[in-house]
């Protein structure tokens, strides 16, 4: 494991680089599947793997994001990385075209071109059980369960 130092704004962040782990997108996908099962996400939502390169596709440097920006994917392949792990999904509503038009576009482009994968977990890492919803309820002293059956949620207090 390695750490780079990048400067975005004037702002310097760390981040940490491990090439010890290559993994092939298929597997690496089913991984994360299993951690956090598709049918955990809310039904508006856009999960999974929204970018995939042509197979074969070794997954070597992976970067984690919580929004897959315009900077966020230019770092990506100044770093050369193979997959994008973006919390919110860059692509949310369908795109009728692939141009330099608009910044999801361009993003889109730049991954396909730089052979990019991008994986979105979003709401199904939100209700996983000790996930994004249970971790922002914990500074109030509560364990928070969301379980959702169709047509109401339930809480759980614990």
């Amino acid at each position: 494991m390695s750490a780079v130092v990048v400067e975005v704004d004037g702002c310097e962040f760390q981040r940490l680089v491990s090439t010890a782990v290559k993994m092939e997108l298929t597997e690496l996908v089913a991984r994360l599947q299993k951690f956090a099962p598709p049918w955990l996400s809310e039904s508006w939502d856009n999960v999974g793997l929204l970018v995939e390169p042509s197979s074969p596709h070794v997954i070597d440097k992976l970067m984690l994001t919580n929004d897959l920006t315009e900077a966020v994917a230019n770092e990506a392949v100044e770093m050369n990385v193979s997959m994008i792990l973006s919390y919110h999904p860059p692509i949310f509503k369908p795109l009728k075209r692939l141009t330099q038009c608009s910044w999801k576009e361009r993003i889109v482009v730049k991954c396909i071109e730089n052979r990019i994968a991008v994986f979105s977990p979003h709401t199904c890492y939100d209700t996983l059980q000790g996930g994004v919803n249970d971790w922002l309820i914990s500074p109030f002293g509560m364990f928070l369960s969301l379980i959702n059956h169709g047509l109401f949620n339930v809480l759980q207090y614990c």
